[in-house]
């Protein structure tokens, strides 16, 4: 009896066991496939999503398509003037914006939300939207979104902040040559809401937008739903693979998810679809079915069909409870999104009011009047500054004609006329400028006054908003600084003279004192004794060293004075650097100072000053060997550079006429020495007349403190640049100068 029992039982133990084994398989083959559904259903609308935005594109391929475009620019190509004939093209254009919003809706709610045309230089041509609080954004910079080098209808997205941008943007040409750019708003919302978001609401399924590794749209639902963690996680996800992961519910409670990213095709947008796994797959866990069965195998065959029912009844009940559970959670959703809504009502109610006191006390603490004038021309508000620059109260001057209180009657014409296109159009010519003008006082004094003046529609009018400054002050010390300049100016110009006057008066003596002790020197009057010799040297010495002073000062005093002019001749530069090393070789080599030299692709002749280049490179190469020490080195580099490789270039556009030319064709020459170097702080003085460093290390060199001081000017008056770099005190230094060349 006890193996009959234990035969059947085995028996029937075997048999439940193929059934929860088959049961174990069916359920991970009913998964698959329900994960497959997912996928489908993801898919189909992905497939809707792409179909909705390929229709955008054909929507603006009609629109590049259309015969109003092209009219306006036959008219422009006519020189057909804003008055007669462009103003039409452009109502015309409008027109087709404003059919395409109207006509393209999603139960009733707009897809686009602006539409904008902009010509080839990103200037606004023409634009439409239906939003007022658009209309007042201050308009983009259109050059980033033209497109001369593509031919087709693309779609573009922009995420910034929390906001998600749709734009489809379409070149236009015009027989053949890009003219314009065509740039359309989608309502990202609106899409989501009706093509997403509308679609299965019976379910948890949550669909949002997803561009690259972008925010999710809409931000605040996924902020709502997910932490920030899971929220990057979704980000990151593969596409086209199902991606598991478990997300803490408000109860801290772990729930498994499945999430799909699809891209939709044709654009840089993908689908993100979550869903808990348990509501597409119920509570049952195949894994839960061989647990069973070993459970199964270690109770009393007797108990099979108690267990079997339970576990039926324990389904049903779980069933039971997941549906409550649903039902349970939306509606704390929908209270916590009630709560937000309210929440958020208040703190924009309360944010108005701060805004609007923190307006009044800008405005009354401003130290320029604000004065706002309506349609009708009248003063519409007064700040306390108004009163005190003009002399009018708030009372008195509110309601009153704001041209007629303080405006001189010679602008009283102009003012007429230009009223009546500001009411309509809201421009005028110094409408979002800053211009001067004469303001009169409620004395009658007439006062100068700066003037910014900007335009705001508020209740479907034109209202014009001025930003006011009495300038008196400030006139005053123009006139002033102009008096200085001009005393400034004559005094150099006496100072220049008098240099100039001096210097050929003290030349005269001194090339007598040379040329006599030069004979001497030589010997032509009779011998010297050595102590005669060594005395008549040094007074031949200092006086070539102050001729060389007073020649270096006429040229400096000639230049500022404007005298000096270059005499232009075409100079080959290559032997001229050769000959300028030739001039420094003795020195240097007495001091075993290596010379080189490096020259690439310069041009044969140039036109230049030969003299003045001469001495640019003789006074920079002299120094270059006078402040290098023995067994140093002064390397010579010169190059053709272009104008857009120069920064620290600034053109002297008044030697240079043609300056389009000048900008193309430069010479780069750096003159660098191993010698002492230079400090930071005095890389710009060394170039001011006779400044010397002042250091222990210079101090034992002589010089006159001009020889850098004209190499500028000569520099300059090539209409080049020329500066120093240094990385400290005996790091040796570099003199780079540029000039243009015509060759």
């Amino acid at each position: 009896m006890a193996i009959a029992v234990v035969f059947v039982s085995l028996i029937l133990m075997g048999f439940i066991a193929f059934l929860l084994i088959k049961n174990y398989l069916s359920q991970v083959e009913l998964q698959k496939s329900a994960t497959e559904n997912f996928k489908t259903a993801t898919e189909k609308q992905a497939t809707a999503l792409s179909y909705f935005f390929n229709e955008r594109k054909n929507d603006i391929k009609n629109i590049v398509s259309s015969r109003e475009i092209a009219i306006f620019f036959e008219n422009k190509a006519l020189g057909m003037s804003m008055e007669y004939g462009l103003q039409q093209s452009l109502l015309s254009i409008t027109n087709l914006f404003n059919y395409l919003f109207e006509e393209k809706k999603l139960n009733a709610e707009r897809i686009y939300n602006r539409i904008v045309f902009v010509d080839e230089n990103g200037k606004l041509i023409s634009s439409c939207s239906h939003s007022i609080k658009e209309r007042r954004m201050p308009e983009p910079q259109w050059k980033k979104f033209i497109t001369p080098k593509r031919y087709d209808v693309f779609l573009n997205v922009r995420q910034q902040a929390e906001q998600l941008e749709i734009i489809i943007s379409s070149p236009y040409f015009f027989k053949n040559k890009y003219v314009g750019q065509i740039i359309a708003w989608l309502e990202p919302r609106v899409i989501y809401n009706h093509l997403l978001n509308g679609n299965d609401k019976s379910t948890n399924r949550n669909m949002f937008f997803n561009c690259g590794t972008g925010s999710l749209f809409p931000q605040e639902k996924a902020k709502n739903i997910f932490s920030s963690i899971e929220v990057d996680k979704l980000k990151n996800i593969p596409s086209n693979e199902p991606y598991w992961f478990q997300m803490i519910n408000r109860k801290n409670s772990r729930i498994k998810m499945l999430a799909l990213r699809l891209p939709i095709q044709n654009t840089p947008l993908s689908i993100i679809t979550t869903l808990p796994v348990v509501q597409l797959f119920g509570n049952t866990n195949p894994r839960d079915l061989l647990l069973a069965m070993a459970v199964i195998a270690l109770i009393i065959l007797c108990a099979m069909a108690f267990v079997l029912t339970f576990h039926t009844q324990n389904l049903v009940l779980n069933a039971y409870l997941s549906q409550e559970h649903k039902r349970k959670k939306e509606v704390e959703e929908k209270n916590v999104l009630l709560e937000q809504e309210i929440s958020e009502r208040k703190r924009i109610e309360q944010a108005l009011r701060e805004n609007e006191e923190m307006f009044r006390k800008i405005s009354s603490s401003a130290q320029n009047a604000i004065i706002i004038m309506n349609n009708d021309g009248n003063i519409s508000y007064w700040n306390k500054a108004a009163e005190k620059i003009l002399g009018y109260t708030s009372e008195k001057a509110l309601g009153q004609n704001l041209h007629t209180l303080i405006a001189p009657k010679t602008f009283m014409d102009g003012y007429s006329k230009g009223l009546s296109h500001f009411e309509n159009t809201g421009q005028g010519p110094i409408v979002g400028k800053t211009v001067e003008f004469t303001a009169i006082r409620k004395n009658g004094e007439e006062i100068p006054i700066e003037l910014a003046l900007s335009a705001v529609r508020l209740k479907g009018r034109w209202n014009a908003i001025g930003i006011l400054r009495d300038i008196s002050q400030r006139k005053q010390i123009e006139s002033s600084l102009r008096e200085a300049k001009e005393f400034a100016d004559a005094a150099n110009r006496a100072k220049s003279e008098f240099l100039s006057n001096m210097s050929h008066e003290l030349r005269t003596p001194l090339n007598h004192i040379i040329g006599f002790t030069e004979l001497v020197v030589d010997r032509q009057f009779g011998a010297l004794n050595k102590v005669q010799h060594e005395y008549l040297n040094d007074v031949l010495q200092s006086s070539k060293h102050l001729l060389s002073l007073i020649n270096d000062i006429l040229d400096l005093s000639r230049i500022e004075a404007g005298k000096l002019q270059l005499e232009v001749s075409s100079v080959s530069l290559k032997i001229l650097l050769e000959n300028s090393i030739t001039i420094i070789k003795q020195k240097a080599m007495k001091h075993e100072i290596k010379v080189s030299m490096d020259i690439h692709e310069i041009p044969d002749f140039i036109k230049a000053d030969e003299r003045k280049l001469k001495q640019i490179m003789y006074n920079l190469l002299s120094n270059a060997v006078k402040f290098t020490p023995n067994k140093g080195s002064v390397y010579i580099k010169a190059y053709p550079v272009k104008y857009s490789e120069l920064p620290i270039l600034k053109i002297n556009q008044r030697l240079t006429e043609n300056i389009e030319e000048a900008t193309k064709k430069f010479i780069k020459i750096s003159v660098a020495d191993t010698g002492i170097g230079l400090k930071k702080n005095d890389l710009d003085l060394i170039f001011k007349p006779f400044e010397q460093i002042d250091s222990a290390a210079n101090r034992k060199y002589q010089g006159s403190g001009l020889g850098l001081s004209l190499t500028k000017k000569f520099v300059e008056l090539h209409g080049g640049r020329i500066w120093a770099e240094s990385q400290g005190e005996n790091k040796g230094t570099t003199f780079h100068f540029v000039i243009p060349f015509y060759s």
